[in-house]
């Protein structure tokens, strides 16, 4: 595993992850594995900030020569902030929609999309899901609310539910957007529940009761670690087949190499250097 900086501290680098916590990331051995591939010398750094510093780390960066960053938890939404104070956000090919938090930055330019949305719909088809299936999506962050602009705009029935409900009223009023919020995450009758909040790191049990689930169900924690998340475990415990976020890490970086690099991104060797 990489070494990760405060972000005071951050190395010289080409392209850089930030979040909060950042320890645990994947993405260096990902990225630079991709550099091997194509014979380059670039580096990659894994930095340590939090929403309330990250337009200060993002500077820092600039400041650097840092060509690009990665933006993981919790900061996708101050990232967006600070690429509309900045920059621009791009079109809607690549994932970029105004209320969804930003995910890939380029520093020389100051303009930022999100590659969360095309990179979770590529991971579908790996894991068994082929077709508009009843979703539900569990957290109300910048990338849950990417996937859901995502999902609906695919036809796609998706329920939603946080610990703070107001984060999903106020976004589905803003988007006009119709989508059944639950009162608890309660898995009865979805063929897809989707975890998106930060427990798939921090361990915390979000108290879903699996032995209400359907068969055939397939359990999809965001997050990765060196082992089974505590959301994927509780499922397993239940018989409900869970797969974490190695796959999409990997497409979310492969589109942000392409973008950032104009070149393809060996999606094999890097999603090697993260299993």
């Amino acid at each position: 595993m990489a070494r990760s900086f405060h972000w005071r501290e951050a190395p010289d680098c080409t392209f850089a992850v930030i979040g909060e916590p950042i320890e645990h990331s994947r993405s260096p051995q990902m990225h630079q594995a991709a550099y091997n591939r194509h014979g380059l010398n670039y580096s990659y750094a894994a930095i340590q900030a939090g929403p309330s510093e990250l337009d200060d780390a993002l500077n820092h960066l600039v400041e650097l020569g840092c060509r690009g960053a990665n933006i993981t938890v919790p900061n996708k939404l101050a990232a967006r902030n600070w690429v509309q104070q900045n920059g621009s956000l791009t079109g809607k090919e690549l994932g970029a929609f105004p209320r969804a938090g930003v995910n890939t930055v380029n520093l020389k330019t100051k303009q930022g999309i999100s590659t969360d949305e095309p990179g979770f719909m590529a991971t579908l088809p790996q894991i068994g899901i082929c077709a508009p299936c009843r979703t539900l999506l569990l957290g109300a962050g910048g990338a849950a609310q990417a996937l859901l602009l995502e999902l609906k705009s695919q036809g796609w029935d998706v329920s939603v539910w946080n610990r703070t409900p107001s984060k999903w009223t106020d976004f589905l009023d803003e988007h006009s957007l119709e989508s059944e919020l639950l009162s608890e995450p309660d898995p009865e009758g979805f063929d897809l529940v989707i975890n998106s909040t930060s427990t798939g790191l921090t361990g915390v049990s979000l108290g879903i009761d699996w032995s209400k689930a359907k068969s055939g169900v397939v359990a999809y924690d965001l997050a990765y670690t060196d082992g089974l998340t505590q959301f994927m475990q509780e499922a397993e415990d239940h018989g409900v087949r869970a797969v974490d976020g190695r796959r999409m890490l990997v497409e979310q970086g492969a589109l942000s190499f392409e973008w950032w690099l104009g070149i393809p991104a060996p999606r094999e060797d890097m999603l090697a250097a993260v299993k």
